[in-house]
């Protein structure tokens, strides 16, 4: 069969493929980066697909229509944030070029525990906590009324401001301990087992509970229920 020498042209032509220079992003542009808070509002099932994924879970990824082996995901990270930034990085590799300069920490396989449960970051710290506790107490505004900068009807009224901010984070899975030296907790969370004990599993349930707390925070913020401080918007 002769080809037409046109032919190749056009079939050259269509097999261009636009090469762009790689370009790297560097990880290690600070000295010490103990990393930033992105929450996202998803469908239930994309949730439910990441979970799954994270999880290693064939029946939770069979329950959503999915015929997944449990081999063909055996490579991929073990949480769901590890899950996000695995097929985030790999979809700016291939529209765009673009790598970091060394492996991003919650795309590893293996989890040796939480990065210090009881010291990572919160949308509330224990300063922001010790505060919030203090202006509960009548004691907190001695001071001011003694010197007349502030009313006694506007203390009660400071008070119950306060009550009712302690309550809405209550309410959605915070302890507050009354003790200073303490953090907030969220419910669900096993703070006396050491991170090292703890299973894969059980570090990423725990890391799913923090992470619907810490949204059901913003939903409180955005409703004007809470006012979050800049500190607490930053990690977000």
């Amino acid at each position: 069969m002769e080809i037409n020498p046109s032919s190749y042209s056009f079939i050259a032509k269509t097999k261009e493929v636009e090469i762009k220079t790689l370009q790297i992003v560097k990880l290690s542009a600070f000295e010490k980066d103990d990393g930033e808070t992105i929450l996202l509002n998803v469908e239930r099932r994309i949730k439910e697909l990441i979970s799954g994924l994270a999880k290693r879970d064939i029946n939770a990824l069979t329950r959503i229509g999915l015929d997944i082996e449990e081999d063909e995901i055996k490579h991929l990270p073990t949480s769901i944030t590890g899950i996000m930034v695995y097929y985030f990085i790999q979809g700016i590799a291939k529209d765009y070029n673009i790598e970091f300069d060394k492996k991003p920490k919650s795309i590893k396989t293996t989890i040796k525990g939480m990065s210090n449960i009881k010291t990572r970051k919160r949308f509330i710290t224990k300063e922001q906590k010790n505060d919030l506790l203090e202006k509960t107490k009548m004691s907190h505004y001695d001071k001011k009324l003694t010197a007349g900068l502030i009313t006694l009807p506007e203390v009660l009224e400071e008070i119950k401001k306060a009550y009712e901010e302690k309550k809405h984070y209550e309410s959605i899975g915070l302890i507050l301990p009354e003790n200073k030296t303490e953090y907030p907790q969220y419910i669900g969370v096993d703070y006396k087992t050491p991170d090292k004990e703890k299973s894969p599993e059980q570090i990423i349930d725990e890391e799913e509970i923090i992470s619907q707390i810490n949204e059901k925070i913003i939903e409180l913020a955005s409703s004007g229920l809470i006012t979050l401080t800049k500190q607490e918007r930053k990690t977000r």
